[in-house]
């Protein structure tokens, strides 16, 4: 294969790359009117075997690889998305993110659900700082008993015990009634 058709190959594997997946038929087209493409490799039979060089997945050396690892991080693509593009687990660039200190890029969707849970959060400290029990806070705002103890161990803080409430009975030492006291059915 002569230099022009495999730097021509290795320019349409990085545009790829990129811009994401290609359909055979949309490489034909490219490569129909690509005017450095010589005549005699747009013939059917030759450009079947082009694309199928260009889509065939290159050898890259480490190196290449981690490259273009970080230019697919750096278009905002999300790990799963670059572990698609390279033929790698989630995990593999999960790995190189965290051993390079980089942020994971979320999706739309992910982040919109983060901003919720952030703001959420936020709502729940509040309360949790006003003196609510983790029943009333999850009253409060629709959530989960669970999702409110979870808040407070993965933040360090003790159960309120409703001390909110105990303040407007009795004072800030109120207590249960005596255990002793009888009960009526």
């Amino acid at each position: 294969m002569n230099t022009l058709l495999l730097s021509l190959i290795s320019q349409y594997r990085n545009i790829i790359a990129k811009d994401g997946e290609v359909e055979d038929y949309e490489l034909r087209e490219w490569l129909k009117l690509d005017p450095e493409l010589p005549e005699r490799y747009k013939e059917p039979d030759k450009l079947d075997k082009l694309v199928v060089k260009i889509l065939e997945s290159p050898k890259l050396s480490i190196e290449e690889r981690y490259i273009q690892r970080a230019e697919l991080y750096n278009l905002g693509m999300t790990d799963a998305q670059i572990a698609d593009k390279q033929n790698v687990t989630k995990g593999t660039i999960r790995f190189w993110r965290i051993a390079n200190n980089l942020e994971e890029n979320l999706s739309q969707e992910e982040d919109e659900k983060l901003k919720e849970i952030k703001a959420r959060n936020i709502e729940i400290q509040k309360l949790y700082e006003l003196g609510y029990g983790d029943y009333k806070i999850a009253r409060e705002l629709k959530v989960s008993q669970s999702t409110v103890c979870l808040f407070r161990k993965n933040n360090g803080l003790p159960a309120n015990y409703g001390i909110a409430e105990k303040a407007k009975k009795g004072g800030a030492n109120a207590t249960r009634k005596d255990t002793n006291d009888k009960v009526n059915f």
